[in-house]
């Protein structure tokens, strides 16, 4: 510690992304996270998090339409180093993907809300739905979002779609207050709050030899930034694992990114662990990494 900020007293710097020395270099991988666009001087950052409590990330490449103060968007990228004896705005980011986060204003939900007292006595259905898991499609010119209910799939048709998220095939979780006509099943939608999400493909030649017939499996449990080191198991094939509490639980990453690829790399990870299935030997228990950063 007593290293740390004595660099830091050194440099007195504070810098964005565009400094002219700064090449970015690799640490972590960071996943599906919500966060808000702000500036900070001439440097926009993602604040993840509430006041008093939340980390700033500083995007590289944050593109020019989300450059936009106060909205919402769910973002993954990789996270950078940052530069010894310099002070960064907050974590360096390697943006793979962002999203615009629509959330719509109370008020104009009350329409909608069978508690309102602006609601008249309805002569239809108003349902909440939380966190439901849809698709949107355009049919005959209007855009539907259609959700799965108990292996039937309905269609919603929302007041307030933004333009953002007219995109078709588009996934999307979505919560809201519906409204199910008696007269012919129509569903109408007022959207409160919706996360758009494409489906990451991964290579199967990516998976480590011993689990490509594991994989996917079952999470079981999980673990929230557990250090521990990246060790090469085997040299053919290749394979890793990753050890915590002083070598005495190991973990086989079904996926471990090239870059961390490394014998004795000290690392955090965040993730989801499964068994090991019945009358199946593994060097270690099958995890699926959702972040992982360097230890410097």
């Amino acid at each position: 510690m007593k290293k740390l900020f004595t660099a830091l007293c050194l440099t007195g710097m504070v810098l964005g992304l565009n400094a002219q020395n700064f090449t970015f270099e690799p640490a972590g991988e960071k996943g599906l996270t919500i966060a808000r666009v702000t500036q900070k001087g001439e440097t926009w950052i993602l604040r993840e998090g509430m006041e008093g409590n939340y980390i700033d990330y500083v995007p590289l490449n944050l593109p020019e339409e989300m450059q936009q103060e106060g909205i919402d968007v769910v973002f993954e990228g990789v996270l950078g180093k940052i530069p010894a004896n310099v002070r960064m705005m907050g974590k360096p980011l390697q943006l793979s993907s962002i999203k615009r986060l629509y959330r719509a204003s109370d008020t104009a939900t009350d329409a909608m809300d069978p508690q309102s007292k602006k609601t008249k006595a309805p002569q239809d259905s108003v349902v909440r739905m939380e966190e439901m898991e849809g698709v949107i499609r355009s049919t005959e010119g209007r855009w539907f979002i259609y959700v799965k209910e108990k292996d039937i799939e309905r269609a919603y048709l929302p007041d307030n779609l933004p333009d953002d998220f007219k995109v078709e095939n588009l996934s999307v979780v979505v919560t809201g207050m519906a409204r199910i006509s008696r007269n012919d099943g129509s569903r109408r939608l007022r959207i409160t709050d919706m996360i758009a999400y494409e489906e990451k493909k991964f290579d199967a030649d990516a998976v480590q030899q011993p689990m490509k017939d594991l994989y996917p499996f079952e999470p079981v449990g999980a673990i929230d930034q557990k250090a521990g080191i990246i060790k090469k198991y085997s040299e053919d094939p290749p394979l890793f694992v990753f050890e915590t509490d002083n070598g005495t639980t190991r973990y086989l990453p079904a996926i471990l990114p090239a870059s961390f690829q490394q014998h004795n790399l000290p690392v955090i990870i965040t993730g989801f662990y499964g068994n090991i299935p019945n009358n199946v030997r593994l060097v270690g228990i099958p995890l699926e990494i959702t972040t992982i950063e360097v230890v410097e």
